[in-house]
C-alpha cells in the first residue's frame, strides 16, 4: 500500500508539472513569437570592408547595423555611404541587393569604379574615390515594432546635408527611407542628383531574369558593339532583352520618368521566386530612370557581376541658403510573382483579359487571372472584378472572392471564366479591373487590365 501511494503520489507530480509547463507554454507561447517575430537591431563590428578612401573617419572594420524582422535581414553601413548594403528575404533565402565587401576596380559605362554595391546616393559625393562619403549614425528607435536609424553627411564643397531616415518595421519585407537635402552654405546651388542600386533578386541575375518597368518606350544609351541598337535611339517595351537571359553584353538604357505609369522599377527571377521592387515618392521628384548591366556575358568582363544597376538622376534642382527638399525610397521582396504591372509601397500585382479580341460566335467565356502580392501582412480581405467599357463605367461585377490571408511571402492568385453572352452586341472595348478591400469595405488596391475588344464575329 505504502509502494502504491508513493507511485500515485510521483505520477501526481510528474502529471502537474507537465500540466504546468503544458499551461506555461501555452500562455508564453504568444509572447515568444511576436518576440521572434519582431523588429530586432544589432551591431556588427567584425566585418571587414576595404577602406574607399584615405579619411581619417574611414574604418577598416566599420559599424555592420544588422535589422531583422520576420521577413527581411538587412545591413546598412553608415561609414560606407551605404543606406542599404544587403537585404536578405528569408522566405526564399536569398539577397535581393549585390554587396561585395573586397571589390577591385571595374570599368563600367560611367567609368573606373569600386563597386561595393548595395543603395546609396550622389551627395554626399568623394569625386576622387567615386564614392559616398562616410555618414555619421545614430538609432532613434529600437522597439519589437519598428526600428528606426538617422543618418547624416554633408558635402564638404557646397555645404549640402543629407539626412536619412531608415525604418523597418514588423512583419513586413518594406524598408522605407527618408532622404531630406539642406543647404547650409550661404550661396545657391544648382545641384545633379542620382541614388544607385545594384540588384540581384535570387543573389543573382539568371538567363530566367526579367526588368519589370512600367513604360511603354525606352531610349538606349551605350551598348557593346551596339547590340541594343543605336544610342539615343528610343524603342517600344518592353524588348526581347527586357528577359535578362538575352541580354547579351554590357549595355544601358533609360526611360524618362513622365513615360512611366508608376514611379516604381524592379526585377524578378522566376528560377528562385524572388520579385524585388524599388519605389519613390513623390513619382516625379526624379527625372530619369537610367539601368545598366553587364548582361550574360558578365564572366567575360574583368570583375563583372550578374547584376543590374537602377540608377533614378535628378538631373538639377537649385537650392537657396537653408531651403531643403525631401523624397522617399521604398524597397520590398515578394515571393512567386508572376508579374507586376503596378505597384506601390503596399502591395504589387498584375491582372489580365487573357487575350486581346474576343469574338461572341465564337468565345463564351472571358479568361481573367490576377495575382496581388503584399509587402506587409494582411487577413480578411476581399477582391471584387468588374468588367467595363473604355469610359470606365462599369457594366457588371464578374468575380468576388474572400482571401483569408496574404503576406510578403505567400501572394493571392485569381483565375475566373465570365460569360460573354450579355454585352450589347456591336464592337467594343472594355477592360477588367480588381479592387482589393479590407473587412471594413474600404479600397486598399485597384488594378486595371489593358484594353481588349468584343466583336460580335
Amino acid at each position: 500500500m505504502i509502494r502504491s501511494r508513493k507511485v500515485g503520489l510521483g505520477a501526481l507530480i510528474l502529471s502537474f508539472l507537465l500540466l504546468f509547463s503544458f499551461l506555461w507554454n501555452c500562455g508564453s507561447t504568444p509572447g515568444r513569437t511576436s518576440l521572434s517575430q519582431g523588429v530586432k537591431v544589432n551591431i556588427l563590428k567584425d566585418v571587414y570592408i576595404l577602406p574607399a578612401a584615405e579619411l581619417e573617419t574611414t574604418k577598416t572594420y566599420p559599424d555592420v547595423i544588422e535589422i531583422t524582422n520576420e521577413y527581411l535581414k538587412f545591413w546598412l553601413v553608415p561609414n560606407r555611404g551605404r543606406l542599404v548594403f544587403d537585404y536578405f528575404f528569408k522566405p526564399t533565402e536569398h539577397a535581393q541587393i549585390y554587396n561585395n565587401t573586397r571589390p577591385s576596380p571595374t570599368m563600367t559605362p560611367a567609368g573606373y569604379i569600386v563597386e561595393f554595391g548595395g543603395y546609396y546616393l550622389s551627395v554626399p559625393w568623394n569625386s576622387r574615390a567615386r564614392q559616398p562619403y562616410d555618414l555619421k549614425y545614430k538609432i532613434v528607435d529600437e522597439t519589437p515594432a519598428k526600428a528606426e536609424v538617422y543618418l547624416w553627411g554633408k558635402d564638404l564643397l557646397k555645404h549640402i546635408l543629407m539626412e536619412s531616415w531608415i525604418t523597418v518595421r514588423q512583419s513586413s519585407s518594406l524598408i522605407a527611407i527618408k532622404v531630406k537635402l539642406t543647404n547650409r552654405g550661404k550661396r545657391k546651388w544648382n545641384i545633379k542628383f542620382s541614388d544607385y542600386a545594384v540588384i540581384a533578386p535570387g543573389g543573382a541575375l539568371v538567363p530566367n531574369s526579367a526588368f519589370v518597368i512600367p513604360t511603354s518606350k525606352v531610349k538606349i544609351a551605350k551598348s557593346e558593339n551596339e547590340w541594343m541598337g543605336g544610342e539615343g535611339s528610343v524603342v517600344n517595351w518592353p524588348q526581347n532583352w527586357s528577359n535578362w537571359g538575352k541580354f547579351k553584353q554590357a549595355g544601358s538604357f533609360s526611360t524618362e520618368i513622365d513615360d512611366m505609369s508608376e514611379p516604381f522599377a524592379g526585377m524578378i527571377n522566376y528560377d528562385s521566386g524572388d520579385t524585388f521592387i524599388k519605389l519613390w515618392e513623390p513619382a516625379h521628384f526624379f527625372d530619369e530612370l537610367k539601368i545598366w548591366s553587364w548582361g550574360v556575358s558578365y564572366e567575360e568582363v574583368k570583375n563583372g557581376t550578374p547584376t543590374a544597376n537602377f540608377e533614378t538622376k535628378k538631373r538639377t534642382f537649385s537650392l537657396s541658403p537653408n531651403q531643403s527638399v525631401e523624397f522617399f525610397t521604398y524597397f520590398y521582396a515578394l515571393r512567386d510573382m508572376e508579374n507586376v504591372t503596378i505597384a506601390n509601397k503596399d502591395f504589387a500585382g498584375w491582372i489580365s483579359p487573357g487575350k486581346t479580341v474576343y469574338r461572341l460566335d465564337k468565345d463564351r467565356f472571358l479568361n481573367v487571372e490576377s495575382q496581388v502580392g503584399t509587402s506587409k501582412n494582411h487577413e480578411n480581405v476581399g477582391m471584387v472584378i468588374y468588367l467595363l467599357d473604355q469610359k470606365g463605367e462599369v457594366q457588371k461585377e464578374v468575380h468576388r472572392e474572400h482571401i483569408a490571408a496574404i503576406s510578403p511571402g505567400r501572394p493571392y492568385s485569381v483565375a475566373s471564366r465570365v460569360e460573354l453572352g450579355d454585352l450589347p452586341e456591336t464592337e467594343n472595348e472594355y477592360f477588367i479591373r480588381a479592387d482589393l478591400f479590407d473587412a471594413q469595405g474600404s479600397v486598399l488596391f485597384t488594378m486595371k487590365s489593358t484594353l481588349f475588344t468584343v466583336k460580335q464575329k
